[in-house]
């Protein structure tokens, strides 16, 4: 009988060897904003993907728990990230103060 890779050989992390959830994907995107702040408080669940893209001037506060976060496009930004817990990359940015803590 056929079945899935996933079904069979689950993925586990690296580091921690825990199994990675296959269930939904939270993700958050924040976009276009112009000299803004922003507040994002945890409702409780994770947020497996955070993008954060074409923002200006803005304040982006994101308190709760981030497994990947993608910043792209952003000028002239804070960011503060206390809980990113895989990678964070950034990408054609300029001027940007980000506080990201792993």
């Amino acid at each position: 009988s056929l079945a899935w890779n996933e079904e069979l050989y689950p993925l586990v992390e690296a580091s921690t060897g825990n199994q990675v959830q296959t269930g939904p994907v939270k993700s958050v995107v924040v976009s276009g904003l112009a000299k803004t702040t922003w507040f994002q408080r945890p409702e409780g669940e994770d947020i497996d993907i955070l993008n954060i893209s074409h923002c200006n001037d803005c304040n982006i506060y994101v308190t709760g728990h981030v497994r990947y976060c993608f910043i792209a496009g952003c000028h002239d930004c804070t960011i503060v990230l206390p809980a990113v817990s895989s990678v964070c990359t950034l990408q054609n940015c300029e001027k940007i103060t980000i506080h990201c803590v792993a």
